[in-house]
C-alpha cells in the first residue's frame, strides 16, 4: 500500500487523529462506461492531512444476488477514522488488490450514446431522455449528464500503477490535486481492455464548500465510505433473507366450507411461494461495468 493521502506518496495516515465532524454516509459514486468523459475537480489537495483520498487493499469475496452467487472486492485493510482496519477473513494466504478512492466534484459527464441500454437501465429511460446531445469539434455526439455534486471514484492502481501515477503526476506538476479541472475518460468495456486517462485542463479547479447538502470539508474517508457500504449491503442481505424465510414458513389461515348457517363463506386460494429468495443486490451498475465497482 502507499500512503493514506497522496502528499509525498510515501507517508501514511496511521497517526492521524480521528475525524469527529459530522459525515454523510455512502452516497453517490461515479460510474463510467466505454467512451464516457467526466468533467471534474479532484476535491482533496493531496496534502498528508487531507484524508479524502486514500489507498486500501481489497480481497475477492462471495455474495448472493438475485441471479445467484457473485464475487466482489471487499475491504481487506485500510486506515479508517477509528484506526487501522483489517478484515477478520484476511490471512497470510489471501490475495490482496491495492485500490484507491478519491472524492470528486463532478460538474458533468459526457455519456457515450452507444451505451444507451446500460444508461437506461442504471439511470432510467425518463432521466436519460432529459440529457441534451452535444457534439465535439470533431463531430462526435455525447449525451450530457449534468451533476454538480460530490461523488466517490475508486479504481485499482492499474498495470504498472499507470492510473495512480497519473494522479501523482498531477500533484507533482501543480503542487495540488485540485488546482485545475480534470477530464477522466474511460476506454474499453471489459476487465481486460479497460483503461482510463486523467488529464488536467487549463480551467481553474472549482470545489464548492457545499453541494447538494454535502459539506466538502466533512466528506468521509474513502475507507469509511466503503466499510459503511459493506455494512449496508450486509444489513440488506440479512433483511431479505429473513423476509424470504418468513414467507416460506407463513401459517395459512383456515377457512370453513360453506354451510347453511354460513352460506356466504367461500374458500380462499393462498399463494405464498416466493420466486425471489435471493439476497440483496446493488442496482446501480450493469454487469458489463465490473471494472468500475469496488463492490
Amino acid at each position: 500500500m502507499v500512503s493514506g493521502g497522496i502528499a509525498g506518496i510515501s507517508t501514511r495516515a496511521d497517526k492521524e487523529e480521528q475525524e469527529r465532524s459530522s459525515r454523510r454516509g455512502p452516497g453517490s459514486e461515479l460510474w463510467l462506461y466505454d467512451g464516457d468523459i467526466a468533467q471534474v475537480t479532484i476535491v482533496p489537495s493531496g496534502d498528508p492531512e487531507d484524508h479524502r483520498i486514500q489507498d486500501f487493499s481489497t480481497y475477492r469475496a462471495t455474495g448472493m444476488g438475485r441471479n445467484g452467487a457473485y464475487t466482489y472486492d471487499a475491504m481487506a485493510e485500510g486506515m479508517a477514522s477509528t484506526g487501522q482496519f483489517k478484515a477478520a477473513e484476511v490471512d497470510a494466504g489471501t490475495q490482496l488488490r491495492t485500490k484507491f478512492g478519491v472524492w470528486l466534484y463532478v460538474e458533468s459527464v459526457m455519456r457515450n450514446p452507444n451505451n444507451a441500454k446500460s444508461l437506461a437501465k442504471n439511470f432510467g429511460e425518463d432521466t436519460v431522455a432529459t440529457w441534451l446531445t452535444e457534439q465535439t469539434p470533431s463531430g462526435k455526439a455525447f449525451l450530457k449528464q449534468e451533476a454538480g455534486n460530490f461523488q466517490m471514484w475508486s479504481q485499482g492502481f492499474g498495470r504498472s500503477k499507470y492510473l495512480w501515477n497519473q494522479i501523482v503526476d498531477i500533484y507533482d506538476e501543480d503542487g495540488s490535486l485540485n488546482k485545475h479541472k480534470v477530464r477522466i475518460r474511460r476506454t474499453g468495456s471489459g476487465r481486460d481492455d479497460t483503461s482510463y486517462s486523467i488529464k488536467t485542463t487549463n480551467d481553474e479547479g472549482s470545489v464548492p464548500s457545499e453541494a447538494t447538502g454535502q459539506s466538502a470539508a466533512d466528506l468521509m474517508r474513502p475507507v469509511d465510505f466503503f466499510l459503511q457500504k459493506e455494512q449496508s449491503i450486509a444489513a440488506a442481505i440479512e433483511k431479505r433473507s429473513i423476509a424470504a424465510a418468513e414467507s416460506r414458513t407463513t401459517t395459512l389461515p383456515t377457512h370453513s366450507p360453506p354451510t347453511a348457517q354460513n352460506p356466504d363463506t367461500t374458500t380462499v386460494s393462498w399463494n405464498v411461494s416466493s420466486s425471489d429468495n435471493s439476497a440483496f443486490t446493488t442496482d446501480t451498475v450493469s454487469s458489463e461495468n465490473t471494472e468500475e465497482s469496488l463492490f
